[in-house]
């Protein structure tokens, strides 16, 4: 069996730099990540960005000039749940659920 070869300085110096290229591109993405994390919602009808506001405990996202309203997957679901308000049945009348 041979023996295992130590690595050459060149060895080392090249993994490092692969290593600091790796690093530098997974700041990179997680910059551009959190970016558009914060980009700010827009209006498809009016392109201003929307105001979110809080109705039966689901945060909605509303277009303050058009009055448009836009929910995230399950919102829907969550606010047709709400039986005891006129807002769960209209929303149940309106989808036909």
């Amino acid at each position: 069996m041979s023996d295992l070869v130590k690595p050459s300085d060149s060895e080392q110096e090249y993994f490092k730099q692969k290593d600091l290229e790796l690093l530098a591109e997974l700041r990179e993405k997680n910059a551009r990540a959190r970016e558009a994390a914060a980009q700010v919602r827009r209006s498809p009808v009016t392109g201003e960005p929307l105001v979110q506001k809080t109705f039966h405990g689901v945060t909605i996202d509303v277009c303050p000039t058009s009055g448009g309203v836009w929910l995230d997957a399950g919102e829907l679901d969550v606010l047709m749940k709400v039986n005891q308000s006129a807002v769960g049945g209209f929303l149940k009348n309106l989808l036909g659920r």
